[in-house]
């Protein structure tokens, strides 16, 4: 996975749980990089899961909403080195449209490694996007976090479902504005 994921867990870390000590949550985790991250490296999803299942027991929290509170996070992260692509999409809907044909597409062009979700748009009107999300990751919770945070960049309330899909590695996620 992108550094960019590793480094902004750990700020999120710092900035939102000051009850949790970033050096010693490292040492409980035990990453295999030693959690020195790079924004522009390079890591192994597992490492990932590892600082979850770790800062899930050190707070309490389950899982899932610490992906959640992390996609949310990660969504103002992102939007500042995509700001220009923020600009030209005049709806949230555009966005979420535009993930595999413009986003994913630039992050393979940078990190050939990357193996990014797939987002395919199933159906989409006025009020709702449903999107297959394709993931062996299976990160819907992340996901639903950043679809959260881009609604809040464009000042838009919405419901967000999530609902396994007949593929083994997917979900159907629909979007709807409130």
């Amino acid at each position: 996975m992108l550094g960019i994921i590793f480094t902004s867990f750990v700020d999120m870390i710092e900035e939102r749980l000051p009850e949790i000590q970033v050096e010693r949550f490292l040492e409980t985790a035990a990453p295999q990089g030693g959690g020195a991250y790079t924004a522009v490296g390079y890591y192994a999803f597992e490492e990932l899961q590892s600082l979850v299942v770790t800062l899930s027991k050190m707070t309490n929290r389950p899982v899932q909403t610490l992906l959640y509170d992390f996609g949310v996070y990660l969504f103002d992260v992102l939007k500042q080195s995509h700001e220009s692509l923020l600009w030209s999409k005049e709806h949230l809907f555009d966005l979420l449209a535009c993930l595999d044909i413009e986003i994913h597409r630039d992050v393979m062009s940078l990190y050939a490694q990357a193996n990014p979700p797939r987002f395919t748009v199933i159906e989409r009107d006025e009020q709702k996007i449903v999107l297959l999300y394709e993931s062996a990751r299976h990160l819907e919770a992340l996901a639903h976090g950043l679809i959260v945070g881009a609604a809040s960049h464009y000042q838009r309330n919405v419901s967000v479902d999530i609902q396994p899909s007949s593929t083994a590695s997917g979900s159907l996620i629909t979007v709807r504005l409130l």
